[in-house]
């Protein structure tokens, strides 16, 4: 798949994931394609993962930002994502002077949950 093609599928999954896709027929087509393809389903589930990651570190504005709060939160397994995620920035920040000794800190919510069972 080419660059304009997996950005163009990324912008379209995160507009599902937001409740924001214009058209019933792209909506039915992810929605079936998510119970067809594991490749696929986990592609979204990595979308997922980088909106709530946006959403802590305070990267969502606007109609991104007001679609996420009114129906991306809506289920209590994101609710709870999404409070491990506040949690864990909130570690990684106050513990952001002991790690800049070690070396670089990752952005990533799932990248630093990896790098913690890695040292576990």
């Amino acid at each position: 798949m080419g660059m304009a093609n997996k950005e163009m599928e990324s912008s379209e999954i995160r507009a599902y994931l937001l409740g924001s896709l214009a058209g019933e027929d792209v909506r039915e087509a992810i929605e079936q394609r998510l119970l067809s393809d594991p490749d696929f389903a986990e592609t979204v589930s990595a979308e997922e993962d980088d909106l709530i990651d946006d959403f802590v570190c305070g990267s969502l504005h606007g109609d991104e930002l007001t679609a996420f709060n009114a129906g991306f939160v809506i289920t209590p397994g994101r609710r709870a994502r999404i409070e491990t995620a506040r949690l864990l920035c909130e570690y990684g920040n106050r513990s952001g002077a002991s790690a800049a000794l070690v070396g670089p800190v990752k952005t990533g919510f799932f990248e630093t949950i990896a790098e913690w069972f890695g040292a576990n």
